[in-house]
């Protein structure tokens, strides 16, 4: 089933619509919430985002424009259900008192502490995985797509997911590189230092 097909399906007659719902939960949410988990943001949440984004393209089918792909604008919703998310979470961050503040720095630091090794391997891991949370906290359409690079995602489905010609997505794609670099640079310097 096509992205088209599934959402001229979805408003179909009941059966029909059951059938396209289950395709955009098994096949798009997972893809979905892979990038959301990319973002630094937990896996139940990512969940929870999932099925909050599989929602609104549901309520927002006659919103689309034949316009686009069915498949960018999937993902717009998709992009702002996480922007919407994390902004709901940073606001409730905001309402914690000192001392909830004061707890949380020391469970973090806790099990940082627990966490530390000397073996410089284990270091250099904590190093990069540190490195790519941030990158992806502060840049999460850049690391969304660094991403399916790494895990072997043909750059013509990449463009169309980024909604970038195939030109444009190896400019932006070097562009990344370049933004991650600061990132992670520190941990190679650990491994030069061994």
């Amino acid at each position: 089933m096509t992205d088209e097909e599934m959402l001229l399906s979805l408003k179909g007659d009941k059966d029909l619509a059951t059938k396209a719902l289950r395709f955009l939960y098994t096949n798009k949410g997972k893809e979905f919430g892979r990038y959301f988990v990319s973002c630094g943001i937990d896996r139940s949440q990512a969940e929870d985002i999932v099925q909050e984004t599989i929602i609104k393209i549901v309520q927002q089918l006659n919103s689309y424009s034949s316009q686009g792909s069915v498949n960018s604008w999937m993902w717009q919703i998709a992009r702002n259900c996480l922007i919407d998310f994390t902004r709901r979470r940073a606001n409730s961050e905001e309402s914690l008192d000192d001392e909830q503040w004061q707890s949380v720095d020391q469970r973090v630091s806790m099990k940082e502490f627990n966490q530390s090794s000397h073996d410089v391997e284990r270091e250099v891991e904590l190093c990069v995985s540190n490195g790519l949370k941030l990158f992806a906290k502060e840049h999460p359409d850049r690391a969304y797509a660094l991403e399916m690079v790494v895990e072997g995602v043909d750059s013509e489905q990449i463009a169309e997911r980024l909604g970038r010609t195939y030109d444009a997505l190896r400019q932006y794609l070097m562009q990344c590189r370049k933004y991650l670099k600061p990132y992670i640079e520190t941990c190679y310097l650990m491994l030069k230092a061994e």
